[in-house]
């Protein structure tokens, strides 16, 4: 059920933010050259050392290095999580692509490559349960099954494949910096079409990832700086940036695209929004940093490599993942708010913005959900709502980088139930009619019952005879002779009832004293009305009464 309900919207990106930047260095050398990064089904970070190991940090930043299983010269580059549980990464060094479990057992494979293959670079778990690759030797995109099967897919002579990702369209797409740059589209048996309109001139493009926006998205290295979107289709648009040097992107979980910025004078992580805004950060970063790759942590944040003067791997924190799950009408006026906010391991609060559609919004008061990581229920209850009105409620959440919205979801509030009000029974104690119904006129023998209610209802009265009973603990019984010398108290039985059909306002019937064609015995009652309206059942209101015998007529002597 947690899948479907990330599935839900999300919240939009919003516009201004503000992450804090961590750098972790301990762990790694001053000539630590880190390449990849991904998040591991482990929880954990992995990347690749170009010395010569793969390395893997917990979100805490404790670093472990592994190299057993890695052939003579191996050099690990980019690094994916893969369908089979392990991380898969290429190796430029020996010219293989290697396997790593998350305890760190590592496996290289190279058959299959073709006879030219070196340096690849890029690679990427691909739409078909196989890993694909980049080779920029050959040239060729390559496929690895998780079995270490390896079959190349050769390129047009003179192409340069280096940046690979799988697409919302079930291909591959990858970047080509030969002579006349290109994006490329690859289906998973091996055809490929690249497209070229809409590239900056002098285009370097470089890395690429799938959008939250069904698009992929690429860094470009070229004489003009830029950001790159390319639909399904093949149409390219570019977004300049600042004079940079663009190397990793990769999406977040705030609709947004993050990018490593090596930098020109200064490096800095880029935030991309859908519509092309670029926003850079640099506070918080290592003096001469020069972020590089770009991934989404386990704990929701961003990640990055930097490769500058003191090698670390550092973490942008993000704005809550926020998902508004259900808006239901609890009563005429009140209602209940699910949602589920992800607050990226940062302290986070909640609350719910609502208001009837077309009107003003309001909003309830913020709730903590403490330090989270993962969707965490938020639940709120809403009152004073207007019955039978149409509200749309969705859910806030807050956390120190910025605030997120989950969707509007509507509700309808349902009809008001009947609510009685100054009811009167007169008089208390009456003489009960000896032929009829229970209902008849004003005027007629009987009590006069009035009271007043707040829409049309049926409204069922229910007449209860009072009796001599026995007391059994809180409750009060019929006697027996079992209970017979325990303490006596008011029983009442069921006699009958009968229904009367209400007009909104004040309502005034006789009520005679009998019932299903008979007359009430003499004796102490209690009467209780229910209303029945289209809102549902109201309240009870009961009174009590007494009937007593008709009075002995006098029979003149002759």
């Amino acid at each position: 059920m947690l899948g479907v309900l990330l599935a839900l919207a999300c919240a939009s990106p919003a516009g201004a933010i503000s992450p804090t930047i961590t750098e972790f260095s301990d762990g790694f050398n001053a000539s630590d050259d880190i390449s990849g990064l991904a998040a591991g089904p482990d929880g954990n970070l992995w990347f690749g050392l170009s010395a010569g190991a793969i390395g893997r940090m917990t979100p805490s930043g404790t670093v472990t290095r592994f190299s057993g299983g890695l052939r003579t010269g191996a050099s690990p580059n980019d690094i994916t999580a893969g369908p089979d549980g392990n991380l898969w990464f290429t190796d430029t060094g020996a010219v293989a692509i290697g396997r790593v479990t998350t305890g760190g057992a590592i496996q290289e494979f190279s058959n299959g490559l073709n006879p030219g293959a070196d340096h690849l670079t890029d690679i990427t778990r691909g739409p078909d349960g196989n890993l694909w690759f980049t080779d920029l030797g050959s040239p060729a995109i390559g496929r690895v099954t998780p079995s270490g099967t390896i079959h190349e897919f050769d390129l047009d002579p003179g192409s340069q494949p280096f940046g690979i990702a799988a697409g919302p369209d079930g291909n591959l797409w990858f970047t080509d910096d030969k002579a006349v740059p290109a994006i490329g589209r690859m289906t998973p048996s091996g055809d490929f079409q690249e497209f070229s309109t809409g590239l900056n001139p002098g285009s370097q493009p470089a890395e690429i990832a799938a959008g939250p926006d069904g698009n992929l998205w690429f860094t470009d290295q070229g004489t003009e700086a830029a950001v790159g979107r390319i639909t399904t289709a093949g149409q390219i648009t570019e977004f300049p940036a600042a004079p940079a040097f663009l190397f990793g992107i990769a999406s977040g979980p705030d609709g947004a695209l993050w990018v490593g910025n090596e930098g020109v004078t200064a490096g800095s992580i880029a935030r991309v929004l859908p519509g092309g805004d670029i926003t850079s950060f640099n506070s918080g970063l290592n003096s001469g940093a020069n972020p590089a790759k770009t991934a989404l942590g386990p704990d929701g944040n961003m990640w990055f490599t930097d490769i500058g003067a003191k090698p670390a791997i550092g973490r942008i924190t993000t704005p809550p993942t926020v998902t508004t799950v259900s808006a239901t009408a609890t009563g005429a006026t009140t209602a209940a708010i699910l949602g589920l906010v992800d607050g990226h391991a940062q302290a986070t609060t909640f609350h719910v913005e609502y208001g009837a559609v077309g009107g003003s919004i309001t909003s309830t008061a913020g709730q903590s959900l403490g330090t989270t990581v993962g969707p965490t229920r938020g639940t709120a209850a809403l009152t004073r709502l207007r019955p039978s009105t149409t509200y749309q409620a969705r859910i806030i959440g807050v956390n120190s980088t910025d605030s997120s919205a989950g969707a509007f979801l509507t509700f309808t509030t349902p009809p008001a139930t009947d609510r009685i009000t100054r009811m009167r029974l007169r008089p208390r104690v009456f003489v009960a009619a000896t032929h009829g119904g229970p209902v008849r006129g004003a005027r007629a023998a009987g009590a006069l019952i009035t009271y007043t209610g707040t829409q049309p209802a049926t409204t069922t009265f229910t007449i209860e005879r009072a009796t001599l009973g026995r007391r059994a603990g809180r409750n009060c019984v019929k006697r027996n002779r079992r209970n017979r010398k325990r303490k006596t108290c008011v029983l009442y039985v069921k006699t009958g009832s009968f229904k009367h059909t209400d007009k909104p306002g004040r309502v005034r019937f006789r009520f005679t004293g009998r019932l299903h064609n008979r007359t009430l015995r003499v004796g102490r009652y209690r009467l209780s009305a229910e209303p029945h309206s289209a809102g549902g059942v109201g309240h009870i209101v009961r009174k009590h009464f007494g009937v007593k015998p008709a009075p002995h007529k006098k029979h003149k002597r002759t």
